[in-house]
C-alpha cells in the first residue's frame, strides 16, 4: 500500500477547505484513473489521505505516481512547484534531482485507515519479511525510482456462512429486459438471513454495518462463481450485483468489494453490472461518482437507485452512470410506485442517454404503469419469482407478462 496523504493542504486551505475539497479530490481521482490498470485500487480514507494498491506495476512505480499526484496537488492548490511538506510514501523536500523521502511505518497506515473507518484487520500484517522500516532508518535520500514502498497485503474480512455469525442464501432474481423480450440478468440477492444470537431470520436492513458488508460480499462471491462456471455454457447470463451506498459508503466497504473483485477474468465483467441501491434522498452527486468511479472498472456498467421522493435527478447525469431506476422494496409502507414519479424518471433518462429499471414490482397495475412509461428493465414478483440458481436466458413478452407472470419460453 502506498499512501497520499494532503493533511498539509487541508490545513493551509484553512476554512476555504469546504470550497476547494472537492477539486483536490476531483483531481487526485482523475490523474489516478489514468493510470489505473485492472488489479489496481485506491481508497480514501478521512478527509485528507488515500490509500493506493497498484500490485501489477513495480513498487518504484507506484511511488513516482503518488509523487506526481502529490506534486500535481501542491501546484494545483497552493501554486507552488516544490514537494515541500508533501507526504507520499513519502515525500518532505525536493531539490533539483533528488526528493527527500521517509518512510511510513505500518502503525501510520494503520492509524490513517482507522480515521476513515478501514478496520486494522484489513491491513495489519506480520511485520516479519515486510519492508517498513524502522524509527531507526525512517529517512533516507531517494530518487523517484528508487523510492521506498510499504507493502500491506489487506486481509479478507469474515464471511457469511463461514464463522463469522452470519448465515444466508443465496437466491437470482430475474430481471426482463424489454427491449430483447427476454429475462437476460439475474440479480443475486441474499435471503433467510440468520445472525447467532438472534432469534430466526434478520431483514438486511436489521444487520449492523459489518454485519451487512458480510453477507453483501458474500453474495457477490457467490454471483462471481455462478457468473465464471457458466461463461463457457449455454447457459451463460449477464449478472447484476445490488450494492448498498451505506456499504460503499466506508471505505472498509469499499476496499473489501475491490478484493473480491480484483481477481475477476475480464471476460467474466463484460457479463457483470452493478446496481448502488439505497441511495440516500438528496444525495450529494460528489458520493456518487466516486462509487461509480470505484465500480466501473470491474463491470460493463453501473447503475443505481433513485430515491423515493426525490424532485431532481441532477446528481445521477454525466457521471459515468448506465441507467438510473427505483427498488420498489426502499419505499416507505403505504408508499406505491407513482405514475408522475417513473414518468419523470423516464424523460431525464432520455435526456441524459440512460436506461430506466424498476426492481422489486409485484402487482399488473405497477406493471402497466412500466409499461406506458416505456421501462427498460424489470424485475420482481410480477415478472418471476426469484430462484436459487440462474436459469439461463429465456424469451418474455408484454401479453405473457400481463396474462401469466410464470411463463418460461426457453430460447
Amino acid at each position: 500500500m502506498n499512501v497520499i496523504e494532503f493533511e498539509n493542504i487541508k490545513a493551509r486551505a484553512g476554512a476555504s477547505w469546504s470550497r476547494v475539497c472537492e477539486g483536490v479530490y476531483s483531481r487526485i481521482e482523475a490523474l489516478l484513473n489514468a493510470r489505473i490498470g485492472p488489479n489496481d485500487i485506491f481508497v480514501r480514507i478521512g478527509e485528507a489521505a488515500y490509500l493506493v494498491s497498484m500490485p501489477g506495476i513495480a513498487p518504484d512505480e507506484v511511488s513516482a505516481v503518488c509523487t506526481r499526484v502529490a506534486f500535481d496537488l501542491q501546484t494545483s492548490f497552493l501554486g507552488q512547484c516544490v514537494l515541500q511538506d508533501v507526504v507520499v510514501d513519502v515525500a518532505s523536500s525536493a531539490s533539483d534531482d533528488t526528493l527527500q523521502l521517509s518512510r511510513i511505518s505500518s502503525d501510520r497506515i494503520i492509524t490513517l485507515a482507522a480515521r476513515g473507518g478501514v478496520p486494522e484487520e484489513v491491513l495489519r500484517k506480520a511485520v516479519a519479511g515486510s519492508q517498513v522500516a524502522s524509527a531507526a532508518d525512517a529517512f533516507a535520500t531517494q530518487t523517484p525510482s528508487t523510492a521506498p514502498v510499504v507493502v500491506n497485503k489487506a486481509v479478507a474480512p469474515p464471511r457469511a456462512n463461514d464463522a463469522s455469525g452470519v448465515q444466508c442464501k443465496f437466491h437470482y432474481v430475474p430481471i426482463w429486459a424489454v427491449p430483447s423480450t427476454a429475462v437476460t440478468s439475474y440479480g443475486c440477492e441474499a435471503r433467510d438471513i440468520t445472525v447467532s444470537g438472534r432469534p430466526g431470520t434478520v431483514l438486511l436492513s436489521q444487520l449492523s454495518l459489518e454485519e451487512r458488508i458480510e453477507v453483501e460480499l458474500a453474495t457477490l462471491r457467490d454471483g462471481i462463481a455462478k457468473l465464471e462456471a457458466t461463461l463457457n455454457t449455454p447457459q451463460r447470463f449477464l449478472l447484476a450485483v445490488p450494492l448498498s451506498f451505506n456499504v460503499l459508503g466506508v471505505p472498509a466497504g469499499r476496499v473489501a468489494v475491490l478484493a473480491a473483485c480484483k481477481g475477476l477474468s475480464f471476460n467474466a465483467r463484460n457479463f457483470m453490472s452493478f446496481i448502488i441501491y439505497d441511495v440516500p434522498l438528496g444525495v450529494a452527486q460528489s458520493r456518487l461518482v466516486n462509487m461509480v468511479n470505484t465500480l466501473r472498472p470491474f463491470a460493463r456498467s453501473v447503475l443505481a437507485t433513485v430515491a423515493c421522493g426525490t424532485r431532481t435527478l441532477a446528481a445521477y447525469e454525466g457521471i459515468g452512470l448506465r441507467g438510473a431506476g427505483y427498488n420498489l422494496t426502499e419505499f416507505p409502507a403505504n408508499t406505491s410506485l407513482r405514475q408522475h414519479d417513473i414518468e419523470q424518471l423516464a424523460l431525464f433518462a432520455r435526456r441524459a442517454g440512460l436506461a430506466t429499471f424498476l426492481w422489486g414490482l409485484s402487482n399488473k397495475a405497477e406493471l402497466r404503469i412500466a409499461q406506458d412509461a416505456g421501462i427498460h428493465y424489470i424485475s420482481g414478483a410480477a415478472i418471476q419469482s426469484a430462484c436459487p440458481e440462474p436459469k439461463g436466458v429465456f424469451r418474455l413478452t408484454w401479453g405473457e407478462v400481463l396474462t401469466q407472470p410464470v411463463t418460461e419460453l426457453w430460447v
